[in-house]
């Protein structure tokens, strides 16, 4: 009977022991997995910032593209006003033309009824 108490013992101090095993396997999983997550949220985190850095170094490109365009469309409508008012002051209107343009102009109105 002393023989199967002694077993009985050894077998509770076994099952004790594979517990406690047990539960420091358990413990260091979770250690790990817990440091796992918190080198992927670092990441991610890292990730979004290099993503929204990149997205604004694109913005400021395309601003700054788009205001270059738009000033040469400026420049180019500048240079064409700018020749045709050339054109306009260079243009003698002598005083026969004159009273053409005046009786067209003025006739004009009663020519269309």
């Amino acid at each position: 009977m002393m023989r199967m108490s002694t077993e009985y013992t050894e077998d509770l101090k076994k099952i004790r022991k594979a517990e406690e095993e047990s539960d420091r396997l358990v413990s260091l999983k979770k250690k790990e997995t817990e440091e796992g997550l918190r080198a992927a949220s670092a990441e991610a985190e890292r990730s979004v910032r290099e993503a929204e850095s990149k997205a604004a170094r694109m913005l400021d490109g395309a601003v700054e593209e788009g205001t270059k365009k738009a000033e040469a469309q400026a420049g180019e409508v500048l240079e064409a006003a700018e020749r045709q008012a050339k054109d306009i002051r260079s243009t003698k209107v002598d005083r026969r033309r004159l009273k053409k343009l005046a009786t067209d102009l003025l006739f004009s109105e009663f020519g269309s009824e």
